[in-house]
């Protein structure tokens, strides 16, 4: 009996914690970028993903994912309490020139107004921005760049944090949770992570960025999910399946 005991505890313990840890996807859209340089990607339709969403974008993002000068394309989403939206894509800025301060970028980007699509300014309704960047003309890499525009403050470069990551291609994601009290943000450089709170807001977009020509956009991905049940409550359950094995066990011992 002490055995069977042990064994239920050593199960029930992992069990609970990757349980605790689970979510559910409940859409996922993407667009593969396989359009041509000559056609724009505004009004183009996600490649999967239901039901499909339109680009709204600048005319300087193209259809196969180059980039002709700055600008922005959105999808409309509507950001809300209760889930995880992931945002994940390619991105290649080699080919973007120097810049004679803080290099070009191109990047993603959820926005308070998916009507506006000039490029990230210091004013633009973009809530955060995930970017990479390009050479200064003093041959200096800058470093990845995650901009928090949810402050309000009127001024989007004045919360920003660099990443330890100062390469020129990759994969970038962002990640906004709102299931919690207050609202966070993932934002990952490769293997590289950094984590924050954001101020809630009304989030009506999410998409790219970009402010030069020769940016390289490619595989995107937009997940919604949710967590599958609360922590707390999976642990509950999970201790209280476990007490009761234990219970049934104890009784057919006596029988």
């Amino acid at each position: 009996m002490k055995i069977k005991t042990l064994i239920l505890l050593a199960m029930a313990a992992p069990l609970a914690s990757i349980l605790a840890h689970a979510q559910t996807v409940v859409s996922t859209w993407t667009y593969d970028f396989s359009g041509s340089a000559s056609t724009g990607l505004d009004g183009q339709s996600t490649t999967s993903g239901s039901p499909e969403l339109t680009w709204n974008s600048s005319s300087n993002i193209r259809a196969d994912g180059s980039t002709n000068g700055g600008g922005a394309a959105w999808l409309p989403t509507e950001v809300v309490d209760g889930y995880i939206y992931t945002i994940k894509v390619d991105v290649d800025t080699s080919g973007m020139s120097t810049n004679s301060t803080s290099g070009y970028y191109a990047g993603l980007s959820f926005t308070t107004d998916n009507e506006v699509i000039t490029q990230f300014s210091v004013d633009s309704p973009n809530y955060t921005v995930l970017a990479f960047r390009q050479y200064n003309t003093s041959d200096v890499l800058k470093p990845s760049t995650f901009y928090n525009c949810s402050d309000g403050d009127g001024n989007n470069f004045n919360n920003t944090t660099n990443i330890p990551q100062t390469v020129t291609a990759g994969t970038l994601t962002l990640t906004i949770d709102t299931t919690g009290d207050v609202w966070t943000y993932t934002a990952s450089v490769g293997d590289t992570t950094i984590s924050g709170s954001l101020a809630s807001g009304s989030v009506n977009g999410v998409g790219l960025a970009t402010n030069s020509a020769g940016a390289v956009f490619d595989n995107l991905e937009y997940t919604i999910s949710t967590p599958i049940p609360e922590p707390a409550s999976v642990t509950w359950l999970s201790l209280a399946g476990l007490f009761i094995l234990i219970g049934l066990l104890k009784n057919k011992a006596r029988n």
